[in-house]
């Protein structure tokens, strides 16, 4: 890990967390009180790009190859869309192309993973944080990739808008 970009997100909708939601993910509704919008953070995001010498936000197309990963597509194919859009913003280029680490997984094991949980313990790798933390689902899925690296897949894009 050479960088970590970390915020909470003020939702525009649903501004009250559910109690199911913060038992979930830890988050507490004084910490999204205090966050930042949407498009601030997405800016801040951007910024953080360019600064670690990956993107230019003059263009915002990459520097150096890299790709974002998920576990799974919804946040990407369906969650950033619908926030960008809420927002009246274009989708940024970096988020056009992405890598699913479970069609990863997949490809490399032959077994569709229904978690996080179920690559972790098939590569049998110790869970960091807490389950559905973003930040430690982060830590958690670049262990998977680093696993599957060592274990000696080759990564390529698997999704995309």
């Amino acid at each position: 890990v050479e960088s970590i970009f970390h915020y909470y997100v003020k939702p525009k909708l649903n501004f009250k967390l559910t109690t199911f939601c913060k038992t979930l993910t830890g988050i507490s509704q004084d910490q999204i009180e205090a966050s930042l919008t949407f498009d601030v953070v997405l800016n801040k995001f951007m910024r953080w790009l360019d600064q670690t010498g990956l993107v230019s936000t003059h263009s915002s197309k990459p520097l150096k190859p890299f790709a974002i990963v998920t576990c799974g597509n919804w946040d990407l194919s369906k969650a950033l869309i619908d926030e960008c859009h809420l927002y009246n913003l274009p989708i940024p280029n970096v988020f056009q192309k992405w890598i699913n680490c479970k069609k990863a997984f997949a490809q490399f094991t032959g077994k569709w993973p229904k978690s996080l949980k179920e690559m972790l313990d098939y590569l049998n790798l110790k869970p960091v944080g807490r389950p559905h933390s973003g930040i430690d689902d982060c830590k958690n899925i670049a262990n998977v990739i680093r696993a599957l690296v060592q274990a000696g897949y080759v990564f390529r894009i698997t999704d995309s808008h």
